[in-house]
């Protein structure tokens, strides 16, 4: 994908996204609650990954899908075959958008929860890829968000807890 292609992606997921945080704005001044600010940074951050991962394409309900892509780092192999770009736009993104993910869970729980709750929320959007024949199910890409969530997780007791 070229990099017109990553901005407008990026850009219609903002837009979700703050159509959510919208909503938020407007259901917590019905109620005449304070809004918060890391409550709207984690609705920007998860309206933006569900645009982006999930329901980019659309979604069809009625299509032929594709077979999950069950074995390790097959399909990342023939991606690097196709030039740097090609491995790197997947493999960075798939770990850039989980970075965010592990920094959120860091500040609730430890390692091993952590990574495996990624580890669940990633295999829950490749399974709704699958379901809304939307993108690619690829097992390389929980593997490589469960990795983006390791270096939230990594980063977020390096600049915040060791504070």
């Amino acid at each position: 994908m070229s990099i017109e292609g990553i901005l407008f992606y990026f850009l219609r997921a903002l837009i979700f996204a703050f159509s959510l945080i919208l909503v938020y704005v407007i259901v917590q001044k019905k109620k005449d609650r304070k809004i918060s600010v890391p409550v709207v940074l984690t609705i920007l951050y998860l309206g933006a990954l569900m645009n982006i991962t999930f329901i980019r394409g659309g979604i069809d309900l009625t299509g032929t899908r594709g077979p999950w892509q069950m074995e390790p780092l097959t399909w990342t192999i023939y991606q690097l075959r196709g030039g740097l770009w090609t491995f790197l736009y997947p493999f960075l993104g798939n770990v850039f958008w989980f970075i965010p993910m592990g920094i959120l869970l860091a500040r609730k729980y430890k390692i091993l929860p952590t990574l495996l709750l990624a580890g669940l929320i990633s295999f829950s959007i490749e399974s709704l890829q699958w379901i809304f024949n939307n993108g690619i199910s690829d097992i390389d890409d929980i593997i490589f968000n469960i990795t983006g969530a390791f270096v939230g997780y990594l980063l977020y007791y390096m600049f915040v807890k060791k504070k």
